[in-house]
């Protein structure tokens, strides 16, 4: 009975020893792994009109821009331009597509990032109607509101409640690209090559700073 009595205890201690290897998963302790955003590919569009001339309405051009804009900061693909056309020849279809081009030409996008494709199989009252649209990279980002769980300790010290939803919320928000969240951007070389004159001229004794202006500006207060 002795030899039992002292088995107990160290069933018990064992149990417990595996028990604190049982510990939580990353969400209990990284924000970014709990309430990161995730990244999602859809598809921007814009609908364009012609103008009496076949050419680009001056109302949709501010809107062109912002869709251009839109494209330079977070497109995952080529611009498409599908137009509504009376026939695969369509020289009305093809002049209409060719100044939107030309328009997305002059926002910084090359001809070379656009496609233009004619539809005949439309009804008659898309002819000559512009669908522009490009793939885009979008972040859903959480709902973190109220937390009805109180701040206390625990065995694991894990966080508690929606701790750090918000600073992940917000810098999803913030994002130009949101591909960003997910991967680093291929490096331009431009900070490598600011890194290498920077050390080089500190390790010669030159001066590192922007040259001064050659007429600095001032201000004056008055009395």
């Amino acid at each position: 009975m002795a030899a039992s009595r002292l088995l107990i205890p160290s069933a018990l201690l064992l149990a417990a020893t595996l028990g604190a290897c049982n510990a939580p998963d990353l969400e209990s302790y990284d924000t970014h792994v709990k309430f990161g955003a995730d990244v999602i590919q859809q598809t921007a569009v814009l609908f364009v009109d012609p103008a009496a001339n076949g050419a680009v309405q001056n109302e949709d051009r501010p809107r062109i821009n912002e869709f251009a804009k839109d494209f330079r900061d977070r497109n995952a693909g080529p611009v498409g331009i599908a137009v509504g056309a009376t026939s695969s020849t369509d020289p009305a279809a093809i002049a209409f597509a060719s100044h939107i081009r030309d328009a997305l030409g002059a926002q910084g996008i090359p001809a070379s990032a656009v496609n233009v494709t004619l539809h005949p199989e439309w009804s008659s009252g898309a002819a000559h109607r512009a669908t522009v649209m490009f793939p885009i990279y979008v972040a859903q980002v959480p709902d973190c509101g109220m937390t009805n769980e109180y701040m206390e300790i625990n065995f694991y010290n894990q966080n508690w409640g929606n701790l750090g939803c918000a600073t992940e919320r917000n810098a999803a928000l913030m994002a130009v690209n949101p591909l960003d969240l997910e991967r680093m951007q291929p490096p331009s070389g431009r900070w490598g090559q600011r890194s290498y004159d920077v050390v080089t001229k500190y390790a010669t004794g030159q001066v590192i700073a922007s040259p001064i202006e050659a007429s600095p500006t001032s201000t004056t207060s008055g009395q």
